[in-house]
C-alpha cells in the first residue's frame, strides 16, 4: 500500500493502527458499519479474520455482552460477515425510541 503521500509504502494493519476508530452511532447502526467498510478499503485490509477483530475492537465495550455468542465462538467461515450481521439487529433502536429520538431533536 502507498501512504497518502503517495511517495512511501506502508503496511494496512499499520495503517489502520493510524486512525481512530469509528464512534459507535445508536440512532444509525448502518452508517457506523459503512465507517470501518472504507477505511478497511483505504487500508486494503480484506481478511475476514482481520476485519472481524478490528470491527470487534470498535464494538463499543459496554455493548460486547450483547455479541458474546459471537465473540466467544468465532465462526470458522466469514466471521466478519457474520458478525456484521449480528451488529444490526442487536445494535439498532426499535422504530419508536427512533421516533423518540426524532421528536426530542436529538
Amino acid at each position: 500500500m502507498i501512504s497518502p503521500d503517495h511517495k512511501h509504502p506502508i503496511d494496512g494493519d499499520a495503517f489502520w493502527d493510524q486512525i481512530r476508530a469509528p464512534e459507535f452511532m445508536p440512532e444509525d447502526p448502518e452508517a457506523f458499519l459503512s465507517l470501518p467498510e472504507s477505511r478497511f478499503h483505504e487500508a486494503r485490509i480484506t481478511g475476514q479474520l482481520s476485519r472481524y477483530y478490528k470491527l470487534l475492537s470498535a464494538i463499543p465495550r459496554d455493548m460486547l455482552i450483547n455479541f458474546r455468542d459471537v465473540y466467544m465462538n468465532i465462526p470458522a467461515h466469514n466471521p466478519y460477515d457474520v458478525l456484521k450481521e449480528a451488529l444490526l439487529p442487536r445494535m439498532a433502536f426499535s422504530e419508536e425510541k427512533r421516533i423518540q429520538l426524532l421528536l426530542s431533536g436529538i
